[in-house]
This record gives structure tokens, sequence and C-alpha cells, in this order.
């Protein structure tokens, strides 16, 4: 099935018949310049971040690397002078817990056309998934207006799909006794496969993955239980939840290029990548009105996709996101623990439905696993040793655990 947003960006952006990855990126440097204009007159930060670039100056790509970054740092600590618009405009205000910044929230603002944006987007790629006749269960968020759940849930009411917003999976007993009556899951990955280990007979036809790292056992694991079709979007809130969507070659994420301007750097360097090669992922909002973010680095690792897309669209596409940087962690001066490969081996385990882990440097792995009650495999810390690569000890102990975490995306600590 041919993606549906391509043709939405074609819409989007006026240029119709004449889309094409040059034509793109042009509108999108146009884009960028105004937003440039926009962001410095209306923003006290961006007055004086951006004091120096000249807009004229950026027409081509590469010109992209003589304008500043901005970091989530700056929406903690300059967020109220970053917003372009009063009070009285402000639709949506979303509050993020973080875990530097001595653990101040982000604070992300909204207008009614920046969340409308998302809507329209959110209904085209649920398309790929779904039609009028399916049912879906939104298993993430909460009703609230504006909410994420409810966003989508709008998008698929544009489609005239109908929806319920069920929550995050705090009982999974209590969601697989709904589930069942719904054609297509939407949540986040862990508790999906914590449902998927708790009612395994579940049959819904797709399912939506998004709002954290998507390990690939995962989606095998939903695949083979559930006998369904897996697809996963990329977004985050700082740019308006929205950003990427596969279609049904469920490979790389056809984005949201009306809205963002997408870029990979070197995570050490700041210095643009080839589209061979991860790196660091960087956004620029193009017409986001509350809160302009220009150079956004995101902490995400991915990289562009390389071939064109089977679906047979040729515009560029985000590659599988491999993690992020924070949730790396250094055991000592060589090696080295992310969450993402620990997510990959663990999930892997017949009949685990959740574990957590607590990294004691230099030398000590401890991981609580929920089997579900289920008996442990023999000697499974030592291929765990093993299949990590890691010249470390590792511990493991069994419990409950809940299939949900307090803020929902899952992090890599050190316990010192």
């Amino acid at each position: 099935m041919i993606s549906p947003i391509p043709s939405w960006t074609a819409q989007r952006t006026g240029l119709g018949a004449r889309l094409s990855p040059d034509t793109l990126e042009k509108w999108q440097l146009e884009r960028l310049r105004q937003m440039i204009h926009y962001a410095r007159k209306k923003s006290r930060f961006y007055r004086n971040h951006l004091a120096h670039v000249d807009p004229g100056a950026v027409t081509r790509r590469e010109d992209l690397a003589g304008i500043p970054f901005t970091v989530p740092g700056d929406i903690v600590e300059q967020g109220t002078r970053m917003v372009c618009i009063s009070a009285g405009e402000i639709s949506r205000i979303t509050t993020l817990l973080t875990s530097g910044s001595q653990g101040l929230p982000k604070r992300i603002c909204f207008t009614r056309n920046d969340l409308d944006r998302t809507v329209d987007f959110f209904a085209h790629g649920m398309s790929t998934l779904v039609t009028p006749k399916d049912r879906v269960m939104i298993c993430m968020s909460s009703g609230t207006p504006d909410s994420i759940g409810d966003l989508l849930q709008q998008g698929l009411a544009c489609i005239k799909v109908s929806s319920l917003i069920y929550g995050n999976i705090r009982d999974p007993d209590q969601a697989a006794g709904v589930a069942g009556e719904f054609d297509c899951l939407v949540g986040l990955p862990a508790e999906m496969l914590y449902l998927a280990r708790t009612a395994p007979t579940l049959r819904p036809a797709t399912v939506l993955l998004s709002a954290d790292y998507v390990p690939d056992s995962i989606i095998k694991v939903l695949e083979s239980t559930w006998q369904c079709r897996v697809f996963t979007h990329y977004g985050m809130t700082e740019t308006g939840y929205g950003g990427g969507v596969q279609c049904g070659a469920r490979q790389a994420y056809h984005l949201r290029d009306a809205d963002l301007l997408v870029e990979i750097v070197d995570p050490d360097t700041g210095t643009p990548l080839s589209p061979s090669r991860t790196g660091e992922v960087v956004l620029t909002t193009l017409r986001n009105e509350a809160m302009p973010l220009i150079r956004y680095r995101t902490g995400d690792l991915a990289k562009m996709a390389a071939d064109p897309c089977p679906c047979g669209e040729s515009l560029h596409r985000l590659d599988k996101v491999s993690g992020r940087l924070s949730n790396t962690v250094r055991l000592d001066d060589q090696i080295c623990l992310s969450l993402a490969h620990l997510d990959e081996v663990m999930y892997a385990i017949p009949g685990l439905r959740g574990y957590r882990v607590a990294v004691h440097p230099p030398g000590q792995v401890h991981l609580t696993l929920d089997m579900g009650g289920k008996e442990a495999f023999p000697n499974l810390a030592d291929q765990l040793k093993q299949a990590l690569s890691l010249p470390v000890e590792i511990t493991l102990e069994y419990a409950s655990l809940p299939p949900c975490t307090p803020n929902g995306k899952r992090v890599l600590t050190l316990d010192l």
C-alpha cells in the first residue's frame, strides 16, 4: 500500500504534482527562512539566539550548519522566552518531567492551529492501518482535551474510524477484556508486549507502537503471538507529537515533511552526516506558532533510509530509531551498555512480560525479571552475559512488575 503521507505533503506544501525531493527541499528551506524571521521577531530567546544568522544565506541543506542548535535545556531554562505568542493565544501547555537540569520540567506550548496540524497528520497516517469499519483502542495518554490520546481520537474521527481512549495499561487482565472488541491497538512497546504475554489469544489486525523506542524483538513477539501486523510511529511532544509513520511496507518512517525538517548530525561534533550514517536526529518545526524549535537536538539516534520505499514513494525517510543517547551508561573506560541493546536481548526471552535493570559500576548489572509466574531458564544469567557481550557480573531476581512506568518512557540509569 502506497503511503498517504507524500500526497498529504504535496497538498499541505502546495507543491501538488511538482512534489519531489528537490522541490520539497526548496520549500522547506523557504519555510525555515520564514520561521527564523518569525522567531526572532516574536521570541526574546530567539532574538538573541539567532541574532547572527542571515536567513537569506540559508539556500542549501549544507547551510543549516551555520544555524545554532537548540537543546532540551533551552526549553527548561528559557521556555517562557521561547514562546512567540501571548498567553491568551496558547491552547495547550504540556509538561514533561526531565532527569537533567535538576529535574525541572519542560513546558511545551501549542496554539489551536499547531494542534490541528497534528490531528491532520494523525488522520492521514492512521489511514494506513485502519478503515472506517475498524475500531481502535488507544492504550496511552488520557482523554483530557488535546492530550496525545485525544488528538489521535480526533484524527481517527476525521477518517470516520471509531476509537476508545483506554489509557496506559495498569491492569493487563482488565485491558485484555476490553481489547478483544477492537481491530487496532495503539500503545507503548513495553506495555503491548506485557499485554501479549498476558493475553496471547487476542487477535487485533494491526498494532501501532509509539511514544518510546521500539525493539525489533517486541515487534516479533507481537506479530507471532497475535498474528497481526505491527506498525511503528516516531514523534515527540516537543515538535507536536506526530513525526513519521510507516506505510504498509513497514520499514522506514514517511516523515511529516510539511511541518518538520529533519537532519542527522554527529552527536559529538554536531557536523551533518551523510544519509548512510547513524547520528543524532535534529528537528526544526516549520509551522509551529506557539513555540518554534529550530535545529532542536532530540537525543534520538537514527539515520536516513538509503533505499527508496517499496511502496513506490521517493521522498526521503527516517530509518529505524536505534535508541537514545541518554540511555547509554558507561560501566568502565571500555564497556558501555545501552537500553536499546538490552531491550533487544531481554524482550526476546520467551515468556518475559517485563524487566527492570540496575547498573552498578564497574562490575555488576542486576536484572529483575517478570516471567508471569513461569519458571526461569537454567543458566539464563550466563546466556544473557554472552548475548550482551558484557564481561561483567549479571545477577537476576524474579518478581511481578507493573506493566507501565510512571512517565511512560523507560530510562537506563546508574545505581551508584
